[in-house]
C-alpha cells in the first residue's frame, strides 16, 4: 500500500443562523464566500468605535440555505472518501445557540426533512454499500483499533449472543439526496459505529449504558497505535449497524447520555465535545466462496468524524455558578489548547525549525493528532448567530476561521478502493453467485456454437501435361495454407467474440433474472407496506374522527368555561368597582361627618371667618389633630357659659340689649352692608325679579359677584353668600326675603353654605 503526500489547508465554511424580524444583524453575508462584520450602535472597544471587517470562507450559508445544501457542500464528498478507503474530520465550531447541533444532528425524530450532517451521511453510506454488506459478526474488533475475520461458527455465535439494538422504533426513513459511487462488487464490506464525549477533559463512552451512573462510569484514555500511529479511545465500544435506522437508533440513545443543561443563553446547551465515528470495513471476496478473504493484512479501514464542539462561554453572559462554571472553563480551556495548536501548526509551516504543538494538553487536541498530522482531510463548519448581542463571541469566532484557514498540512492521500464500474451488476455477490449454479445446473456448459467458414474444396482437377503437375501441385499448396491461416485467425476471432457474447448474454440473462426477483419482490413489500399503510390510514382515521369528537367536546367545555369564566370576571370587576364606589361613599360620609361635627362643636363667634386658606386648612387637619381639638371643644362647652350682661356695652358695635327693651340675638345683629365685609359675595337673583320700590335696599360690595345659576366655581371663587328669594304674602304684597350665609369649603374639597341670617323688605298698610 502506497501513500501520497499532499501540502492543502484547512477547509473553513461559515453558515449563518437565521435572524428574528426587526433585529440588525451583526454578521452579513456579501457574497458565497465573503461575510462582513458589523458591530452594533452603541458598541465601543476601548472608548473607539469599531471598524468594519471582512473574512474569507470557503462558502457561506445564510439563513435561506437548508440542511440539504450545507450536507451536499461540506460531507457528501467525504462520504464518497469514505468509500474509497479514506480519512476524514468535521466539526462545527462556534458559540452556545448559534446552530451547532443543528447542523449536524438536526431533528432526527420529527418526520420532516429537517435532518443534519449525520443522518445524511448514514443514508448515502447505506444506499451505496447495499451490495456489498456481510452478515454480522464476520468482522470484530481486536481492541487496538482494528478488526479480525471470525470464522462462521464465531460469526455465528456473535450474532445469537449480539444484545437487542434498543427501544426506539424508527420507521424506514427516506432523505432525497443523491447516490455516491458503490464500492466494487469484488470487496465486501460492513460499518462500525462509535459515540464518545469529552467532558470536563475526561473521554465517556455515551454507547456504554453505565456512564450516566456516576459511580460505574468510567473513562477511557487516547491511545496510539505503534503500527499506524494513529490515536484511538481506549476500550470504546464500537456497535455493528447494517442500516441508516440502526445507527439513528443508536445515536438517539447516546444522545439521551450526552451532558446538557439549560443556561442563560441556550435551553439545551451542550456541557461537552462529542465525536461520532463511522468506520468502514472492507476486504476482498474470495473467489469460489460468500466470505471475505480471512487476511488481515486485506483489511481496510476508513473512517468519518463528526464533532459537534461545544460553544465558548462568557460567565458573564451566562451567570454560570458552580458545577455550570466549571464546565465552562473546561470547555473553553479545551478551544483555547486547539486555537494554540493551530498557531503552532501556522508558525511551524513558515520555519524549519518547528516546535512542538500542544497536542496532549486536551483530550480533544490528543484524539485529532493523526488528522492534523496528515492522515485525513480537516472540515471546519464555523457556525454563526448574527444577533448584535453576540457580537463579541462572534468577533473572536472569525478570527479563530480566520488563524484555522491559514494552517497548512500534509495530507496523506491512502490508495482508492475499487468502485462499481458501470458494467457491473448492481446485485450482491450471494445472489449472482446463486444465479450462476443455477444457469449451470440447468444449461451446463454455454460453449459457442462451432460453424464452417469455407466451402468444400473444389474436384480435383485432371493434369494433361504431366510436366506442369509439380508446378500445379505447388500452387495448390500455397492456396490451402493460405486459406487454412485465414481460417484459423478468423475461427479464432469467432470464438473470442462468440465467447465474450455468450458471457454478455450471461451477464443479461442474470440481470433480468435477478432484476424481475428484485421487481417481485419490491413488488411483495409494496403489497405489505400500502396494506399496512391502509390499515395505519383506517386506524388513524378512527382515532382522528375520535379525536376530533373529543376536540369538540372540550372546545364546547372550553367555550362554557370561558363564558363562565368572562363572567365571573366581569362580576368581580363590577364587585369590586361597587366596593371602591361604597368605600369611596362611605369615606366622604365619614368626611362629612366629621366636618358636621366640628361645625356643630365648634363655639359660634359674631364675626363669621372670611378667610378661605383658614377655613381650608381648617377642614383639611388630620384625623388626629380633629380628634384632638375636638375633645378640647367638649371639655370647652360642658363648662359654664358666662353670663351676659344686661347693660350696654358702649365699646361694642353690637349691642345687646336696645334702649326700648327689645331684645336682639347678637348674632343676626347685621345689617345688608355688614354682608362681604373682608370677603367677596355672591349676589344669587332670580331671572324675573320684582322692583321691591322700598326704601331699604341691599348694599353690596363693589367686588360682589352677579348671578342667576350658581355653579362650583362660583362658590369657590366667594366668601359669602346672599339670596334673594321673592315671593306673595297673604295681602298680596310683593315680599323679598335675602337669606344670607357664609361659603366654607368641605372635606372633600368642594363649597357648602352655612346659612345664618335672614332679612325681610316688604310692603304693609298700617291700618292693618
Amino acid at each position: 500500500m502506497t501513500e501520497t503526500d499532499k501540502k492543502r489547508g484547512l477547509e473553513i465554511h461559515c453558515r449563518i443562523a437565521p435572524v428574528k424580524p426587526g433585529v440588525e444583524p451583526c454578521v452579513v453575508p456579501e457574497d458565497e464566500s465573503l461575510v462582513r462584520l458589523v458591530a452594533p450602535a452603541d458598541y465601543l472597544r476601548n472608548g473607539e468605535p469599531f471598524t468594519e471587517r471582512i473574512y474569507r470562507f470557503g462558502k457561506v450559508f445564510d439563513g435561506t440555505d437548508d440542511q440539504r445544501t450545507v450536507f451536499e457542500a461540506c460531507a457528501f464528498d467525504f462520504v464518497q472518501d469514505l468509500i474509497k478507503g479514506q480519512n476524514s474530520l468535521l466539526f462545527t465550531y462556534g458559540v452556545t445557540g448559534s446552530g451547532k447541533t443543528h447542523t449536524m444532528a438536526g431533528s432526527v425524530k420529527d418526520g420532516k426533512d429537517n435532518f443534519g450532517i449525520l443522518p445524511r451521511a448514514l443514508y448515502v453510506l447505506f444506499k451505496s454499500l447495499q451490495n456489498n454488506m456481510v452478515e454480522k459478526g464476520i468482522f470484530r474488533p481486536n481492541g487496538q483499533n482494528g478488526f479480525v475475520i471470525q470464522s462462521p461458527e464465531e460469526a455465528k455465535r456473535t450474532r445469537d449472543t449480539a444484545p437487542p439494538m434498543g427501544h426506539y422504533e424508527m420507521r424506514p426513513i427516506y432523505i432525497p439526496v443523491r447516490p455516491a459511487q458503490a464500492l466494487s462488487q469484488s470487496h465486501c464490506s460492513t460499518v462500525f459505529v462509535s459515540y464518545v464525549e469529552i467532558y470536563n477533559n475526561l473521554c465517556y463512552d455515551l454507547l456504554d449504558e453505565n456512564v450516566t451512573d456516576p459511580k460505574l462510569r468510567t473513562s477511557h484514555d487516547i491511545r496510539t497505535n505503534p503500527l499506524t500511529k494513529t490515536t484511538y479511545v481506549e476500550k470504546v465500544k464500537e456497535v455493528e449497524v447494517h442500516s441508516v435506522e440502526e445507527a439513528l437508533e443508536q445515536f438517539l440513545q447516546a444522545q439521551e447520555r450526552r451532558q446538557t443543561a439549560k443556561t442563560a443563553l441556550n435551553a439545551s446547551s451542550s456541557r461537552s465535545h462529542s465525536i461520532f465515528t463511522i468506520r468502514l470495513v472492507t476486504a476482498p471476496w474470495a473467489e469460489t466462496d460468500e466470505y471475505p478473504i480471512r487476511d488481515s493484512d486485506q483489511i481496510r479501514i476508513s473512517e468519518m468524524s463528526l464533532v459537534d464542539l461545544a460553544g465558548s462561554e462568557r460567565a458573564k453572559r451566562t451567570g454560570n455558578t458552580g458545577s455550570r462554571l466549571d464546565e465552562a472553563g473546561a470547555i473553553n480551556s479545551s478551544l483555547l489548547v486547539l486555537r494554540q495548536c493551530f498557531e503552532k501548526l501556522r508558525t511551524n509551516a513558515k520555519t524549519r525549525n518547528p516546535t512542538p504543538v500542544p497536542y496532549r494538553d486536551t483530550k480533544l487536541t490528543h484524539l485529532f493528532k493523526t488528522y492534523f498530522e496528515g492522515k485525513g482531510c480537516i472540515r471546519m463548519i464555523i457556525c454563526v448567530n448574527p444577533r448584535p448581542a453576540d457580537f463579541e463571541e462572534n468577533k473572536h469566532v472569525m478570527e479563530f476561521a480566520e488563524l484555522a484557514r491559514e494552517v497548512k498540512t500534509n495530507t496523506i492521500t491512502l490508495p482508492a478502493l475499487p468502485l462499481e464500474g458501470l458494467n457491473s451488476l448492481p446485485f450482491g455477490r450471494r445472489d449472482v453467485l446463486q444465479w450462476t449454479r443455477e444457469f449451470e445446473e440447468a444449461v451446463g456448459d454455454f460453449e459457442p456454437l462451432m460453424i464452417e467458414l469455407f466451402e468444400p474444396p473444389p474436384p480435383p482437377i485432371t493434369v494433361i501435361n504431366p510436366e506442369d503437375l509439380k508446378d500445379q501441385i505447388e500452387r495448390w499448396r500455397e492456396y490451402y495454407s493460405r486459406q487454412d491461416a485465414l481460417r484459423k485467425k478468423m475461427g479464432e476471432t469467432v470464438y473470442d467474440n462468440a465467447k465474450a457474447f455468450s458471457e454478455s448474454l450471461k451477464q443479461r440473462l442474470c440481470y433480468a433474472d435477478l432484476a424481475i426477483m428484485r421487481c417481485e419482490k419490491l413488488s411483495d413489500e409494496l403489497n405489505e407496506v400500502q396494506q399496512a399503510y391502509a390499515h395505519d390510514v383506517s386506524r388513524l382515521r378512527e382515532e382522528n374522527k375520535l379525536l376530533r369528537d373529543k376536540l369538540h367536546a372540550v372546545e364546547y367545555r372550553l367555550c362554557g368555561y370561558e363564558a363562565k369564566d368572562k363572567n365571573d370576571r366581569e362580576r368581580e370587576k363590577e364587585n369590586r368597582a361597587e366596593m371602591r364606589r361604597t368605600a369611596a361613599e362611605s369615606e366622604r360620609k365619614s368626611r362629612l361627618l366629621n366636618a358636621v361635627t366640628t361645625l356643630v362643636e365648634a363655639p359660634i363667634t359674631t364675626t363669621p371667618t372670611t378667610n378661605v386658606a383658614a377655613l381650608r386648612k381648617q377642614f383639611d387637619t388630620p384625623a388626629t389633630a380633629q380628634d384632638n381639638e375636638r375633645k378640647r371643644l367638649r371639655t370647652r362647652n360642658h363648662s359654664r357659659p358666662p353670663v351676659p350682661s344686661k347693660t350696654a356695652n358702649t365699646g361694642s358695635a353690637t349691642p345687646s340689649v336696645s334702649r326700648g327693651g327689645t331684645h336682639m340675638n347678637t348674632r343676626y345683629h347685621r345689617r345688608s352692608q355688614s354682608v362681604g365685609v373682608g370677603g367677596r359675595v355672591l349676589d344669587h337673583q332670580p331671572v324675573n325679579k320684582i322692583p321691591t320700590g322700598t326704601v331699604f335696599q341691599p348694599q353690596l360690595p363693589r367686588n360682589s359677584r352677579h348671578t342667576t345659576r350658581i355653579s362650583t366655581e362660583d362658590l369657590k371663587k366667594c366668601t359669602d353668600y346672599l339670596f334673594t328669594n321673592q315671593s306673595r304674602d297673604v295681602n298680596g304684597s310683593v315680599r323679598t326675603d335675602l337669606v344670607k350665609g357664609s361659603i366654607i369649603p368641605t372635606a372633600g374639597g368642594g363649597r357648602s353654605v352655612m346659612f345664618n341670617d335672614v332679612e325681610v323688605l316688604r310692603h304693609q298698610d298700617p291700618t292693618d
